[in-house]
C-alpha cells in the first residue's frame, strides 16, 4: 500500500479550511474593535453575521456527516479487500476533526458560548 500525498491532503484540508474559518472569525471580532472574551449579544455589523453564517454553513455539516459517515465508511473499507487502504485516509481525516475542536477549545469561553449560541 502506497500512502499517497494527494490522499493526506484531501483528508485533512476539511479541518485545515474549518479552523482557518474559526480563526478568521476570531480575526474578524478582533478587526471590529471587540475583544474576544467581551462579545456583546444583540446586533452584530451584517458582515460578521455573514461570516458567522459561512463558518456555521459549512462546519456543522462536516461535523454531522464526520460523524455520521466516517464510521461506516471505516467499517466498510475494513470488509472490503480493495479499500483497505482508505482507512488509513479516513482515520486522518476523523484525527484532524478531533484536533481542530481540541484546539478550538482554547478559545475564550464567551467566544465559544457565542459560538454556540
Amino acid at each position: 500500500m502506497k500512502i499517497s500525498q494527494t490522499g493526506i491532503i484531501i483528508s485533512v484540508l476539511p479541518s485545515l479550511f474549518a479552523l482557518a474559518l474559526i480563526g478568521s472569525l476570531a480575526v474578524h471580532i478582533h478587526l471590529i474593535g471587540w475583544q474576544l472574551s467581551d462579545i456583546p449579544l444583540g446586533y452584530w455589523p451584517p458582515s460578521l453575521d455573514a461570516h458567522f453564517s459561512i463558518w456555521s454553513a459549512y462546519f456543522f455539516p462536516l461535523l454531522f456527516l464526520s460523524i455520521s459517515m466516517v464510521p461506516i465508511a471505516t467499517i466498510v473499507c475494513l470488509i472490503v479487500p480493495r479499500l483497505r487502504h482508505i482507512t488509513l485516509y479516513l482515520a486522518l481525516h476523523t484525527l484532524m476533526l478531533v484536533a481542530t475542536i481540541y484546539l478550538s477549545d482554547f478559545l475564550p469561553d464567551s467566544f465559544t458560548k457565542w459560538l454556540w449560541d
